[in-house]
């Protein structure tokens, strides 16, 4: 389950994702609309949760932001259609990002 976190604890402009099961398994830290970090506890299926949140995170700013930039490049935000800005992170236009073909089990028509 992913939690997005925004409370008396966070900064203005901080949101902190969360993704848990039995315990804590990975956090996004987003500031203003950039994904600054992704962290995730270690385990067989790091690799899959890494995905699973990031993915989730760039599709709830989908929602609330014209432009999602990264302060990091990742492979999978390529896939999404993120490039690489020549900072050290990664931009894509919300309306220009897709879905398709993100998921490592089938390809889904969400864009």
């Amino acid at each position: 389950m992913i939690h997005a976190k925004e409370n008396g604890r966070t900064p203005a402009g901080e949101r902190i994702f969360e993704l848990s099961g039995e315990t804590l398994l990975g956090r996004a830290l987003v500031k203003d609309g950039v994904i600054v970090s992704v962290e995730i506890a270690e385990g067989e299926n790091k690799g899959f949760y890494r995905d699973f949140l990031l993915r989730s995170v760039v599709f709830a700013l989908v929602e609330s932001e014209e432009e999602i930039r990264t302060t990091f490049v990742d492979e999978l935000l390529l896939k999404l259609g993120f490039a690489e800005d020549g900072q050290g992170g990664m931009c894509a236009e919300a309306g220009r990002i897709t879905f398709k073909g993100s998921c490592s089990a089938q390809d889904r028509d969400v864009v």
